[in-house]
């Protein structure tokens, strides 16, 4: 799966990079010619004192290296998420209990932590990053994408209806514990 997600990253990234390059109307553009060098303005260099920005798979890894099972298990995060049933009396860890669908959600909870502390991809269902104004990210649960899948909402329009308030509940928590651990909130 992950594997699979990095592969889609890298051809979005390319169809991107190439679709920056090459205007549809007029082909490649150029750049044009330099004529004198001390007229060029360099390029501003940041002063010694401020720190460069992290970058978003950064932030994300400062928060893993966060989180504890102590927290997790005082969460409740495996119990809140396996025990979830759809409208159809099926159980989430039915189809997630792997990691299916880029979720998971396991009895076992230190396999859940442990795949979560590893996998971003599979952490970021439950917590996503913000940007602040000053042009920084942090870590903030992330209240959009499973109640939208509980609730059929595009794109999971096919998945079965379900309430996410435990599983939310759970995951707040978490995300409250392990912000507290953090040296500085993240």
């Amino acid at each position: 799966m992950r594997v699979a997600i990095e592969t889609c990253m890298r051809h979005l990234i390319v169809a991107v990079l190439l679709a920056s390059c090459v205007d549809s109307s007029s082909g490649p553009e150029t750049e044009p010619p330099m004529t004198e060098p001390e007229m060029q303005t360099p390029p501003e260099m940041p002063e010694h004192d401020t720190p460069t920005p992290e970058t978003p798979d950064e932030v994300i890894a400062r928060w893993q290296a966060c989180m504890t099972f102590a927290d997790f298990h005082a969460a409740n995060m495996a119990s809140a998420w396996s025990n979830m049933t759809t409208a159809s009396n099926q159980k989430c860890t039915s189809c997630h209990v792997n990691g299916g669908s880029g979720f998971i959600a396991t009895t076992n909870e230190q396999q859940m932590f442990d795949v979560l502390k590893m996998n971003k991809y599979l952490l970021l269902e439950l917590v996503t990053l913000a940007l602040t104004a000053e042009g920084t990210y942090h870590v903030i649960v992330n209240d959009k994408t499973i109640p939208a899948a509980g609730s059929g909402q595009v794109p999971h329009a096919e998945h079965p209806h379900f309430d996410a308030t435990a599983g939310m509940n759970a995951t707040r928590m978490f995300y409250d514990l392990t912000q507290a651990r953090c040296s500085t909130p993240i």
